[in-house]
């Protein structure tokens, strides 16, 4: 029963990712009026006797709901047409209508004859239906139906709403806006960005229930039914940055008023000017025998300056090579590629997609570890030096799981290279195996205990989302992103999300972390990942040596800094100091110990890549912070 209850009260909060085509997990209408929204196909006649009025037939059912705010005539015209733009073909279209009710789900389960307001059979693809004499706080629910099975899109116009007397639907809710107040007005003035590097934080009702919501767009917006609740906001920036912040707003026991919205702005006002890049690298494939597969390089502008020119850099493991990089403009160099740019705005994104061939068996072996890593040069002053570099490491597989997880890691890590503050990095994949586009896909992912849920951060991201944190329990929605059906060998249907976190304190030789994901595309089931294990070892197999088994300390180094091959037989063969354009500093050959002592006194401040070859010939490299 608990677990039914949830259900329920998610749907009246925010109902978007449920299927549309069953009366009871029905769209409001509430911000899809003028708004093409793609209709359903490949869908039989409802059934569970319902009566349906004119229609002879249901083929297709799409089912919205709405609530009314102001009395009076509702007039909604209907139109569905292939295409959202010219050239489109008009596809017919009917209803029913049915009213009134007091809430829209107790009405799925009493639809007749005495509650049909207005119905229309007819072949054409614009229609009108009518509420003569709607009262505010009525229900009402609409079919609207696909008799041909093609394909396209239905939109939803109040054709009435300006007339004098006439009636509106009530679109209730909190729209949450935060944004960099670069003047300190209060005032989101046109050219100042909304602010993603932080949380929304609410409770209802003083509930002790704290939601935490991260949206990639600086906007979270809360359908609400219930006028009488009462709602606490605030925002809270994240921790690394909230020293340079200050946020002014926050909200207590607010509640809404009978119509409109409640548009909530969190002014996010500088304290000092910064600057700081980061910079992830994402598996968005998995590495297969005798295949292709891809990282995805995601660099930031996470400060409140432009960035006027940067050096992205990109070192491939020694096994792989590098088919294709998008955009065009790298230069290649042994190792892998550099990347300049420029102009890099204020809290804006941009992504490099690298494609690489593995070779095929005996070549390679299953389970062997493909190490890959990035960095981008950091500006002068820049923050936050710990986001200027991302490693991953992967096992080459002979088939995959489109809709899978993983940790950047790999399945083991050497304990005692781990650091007391270092980040879990996950990356959920999703791909839309369907014969028809997702609207809204949900994942759902419930952290182990040993994971803490307070430190949770999303790095990135294939499209807008949000996040609703409550406790361990992790929902993100891509609302309407409209995922097309998969294509092979491209990345049409796909989309990942990677987030970090930390453990908590007393992990240990033998620790083992699971995590598993439940994806869920419109109300098809749950598509259950695997479980990704993260354990905690002494030693490292040959097999698994990766860079984990690779040391570098101290670092950031000032004078000296030591190379430790840690947990395995293999001994270094060379050392190559380059900096960030890939320019050899310096190079040291003809070794044949587990560790070496390098001198960088005279060296300048800076980021710069130490690259080591080991007897066995495999290349890993680390970047090395001189200060």
């Amino acid at each position: 029963m608990k677990r039914i209850l949830l259900l329920i009260t998610f749907f009246l909060v925010s109902n978007s990712f449920f299927s549309q085509s069953i009366c009871n997990q029905s769209y409001n209408l509430c911000g899809l009026i003028g708004v093409p929204f793609p209709n359903t196909v490949n869908t039989p006649s409802s059934s569970g006797g319902i009566n349906y009025g004119c229609l002879g037939s249901q083929p297709n059912p799409t089912w919205f709901n709405f609530r009314v705010s102001v009395s009076g005539s509702i007039v909604l015209q209907l139109s569905q047409n292939t295409s959202t733009s010219l050239p489109n073909t008009p596809l017919d279209v009917d209803f029913i209508l049915y009213g009134p009710f007091t809430n829209p789900i107790s009405a799925c389960g009493n639809l007749g004859p005495s509650n049909q307001v207005d119905c229309n059979y007819s072949v054409s693809a614009i229609e009108n239906a009518t509420v003569p004499n709607a009262i505010a706080g009525q229900y009402y629910v609409i079919l609207i139906t696909n008799f041909s099975n093609q394909a396209g899109f239905i939109t939803v116009n109040q054709l009435n709403s300006s007339n004098p007397g006439s009636g509106s639907l009530d679109c209730t809710g909190f729209k949450l806006i935060s944004f960099l107040d670069s003047d300190s007005n209060g005032v989101q003035n046109n050219g100042e960005p909304n602010f993603s590097l932080g949380q929304f934080q609410y409770q209802t009702n003083n509930n002790g229930v704290i939601h935490n919501v991260n949206s990639s767009t600086g906007i979270y917006f809360l359908y609400e039914q219930n006028v009488l609740n009462n709602y606490n906001f605030n925002y809270v920036v994240n921790p690394n940055y909230s020293s340079l912040y200050n946020v002014s707003n926050s909200y207590n026991n607010v509640n809404l008023s009978t119509n409109g919205n409640s548009i909530l702005y969190f002014p996010i006002t500088p304290l000092l000017s910064y600057v700081d890049v980061g910079i992830v690298l994402i598996p968005t494939t998995s590495p297969r025998a005798g295949g292709t597969y891809q990282n995805i390089i995601s660099y930031s502008n996470l400060g409140n300056q432009i960035i006027p020119s940067g050096t992205v850099t990109f070192v491939r493991n020694s096994v792989a090579t590098i088919s294709n990089v998008s955009p065009i403009g790298s230069i290649a160099n042994p190792n892998g590629f550099t990347f300049n740019f420029s102009n890099l705005m204020p809290f804006e994104t941009r992504i490099i997609t690298v494609s690489m061939n593995v070779p095929p068996i005996p070549t390679v072996s299953l389970g062997q570890i493909l190490s890959n890593s990035v960095s981008v040069s950091p500006p002068t002053g820049d923050v936050i030096a710990s986001n200027n570099s991302s490693s991953i490491c992967q096992e080459i597989i002979a088939a995959y799981d489109p809709n899978d997880k993983v940790e950047s890691h790999g399945s083991k890590i050497l304990i005692s290279t781990f650091l007391p503050n270092e980040y879990l990095f996950y990356t959920i994949r999703f791909e839309n195996e369907g014969n028809a586009s997702a609207i809204n896909v949900r994942i759902n992912d419930v952290l182990d205990p040993k994971i803490d849920e307070n430190t949770v951060s999303v790095v990135g991201a294939s499209h807008n989302y949000t996040l609703d944190r409550v406790a361990n329990n992790l929902n993100f929605k891509f609302d309407n992103i409209q995922l097309p059906v998969s294509i092979v060998n491209s990345t049409t249907g796909k989309g990942y999300l990677t987030f970090k976190a930390k453990l908590k304190p007393g992990f240990s030789v033998g620790t083992i972390i699971p995590n598993t994901a439940n994806i869920y595309f419109d109300t098809n089931p749950a598509i259950t990942t695997n479980t990704f294990n993260t354990e905690f070892v002494s030693l490292l197999s040959t097999s698994n040596f990766n860079l984990s088994n690779f040391l570098i300390y101290p670092n950031p180094a000032t004078s000296t800094f030591q190379i430790e091959i840690t947990d395995s037989n293999e001994k270094l063969k060379a050392i190559t100091i380059t900096d960030v354009m890939g320019k050899i500093i310096s190079k040291v050959d003809q070794l044949t110990s587990n560790q070496q002592i390098i001198n960088v006194l005279g060296l300048s401040k800076g980021v710069y890549f130490v690259k080591i070859t080991l007897d066995n010939n495999l290349i890993l490299t680390k970047k090395l912070i001189i200060e």
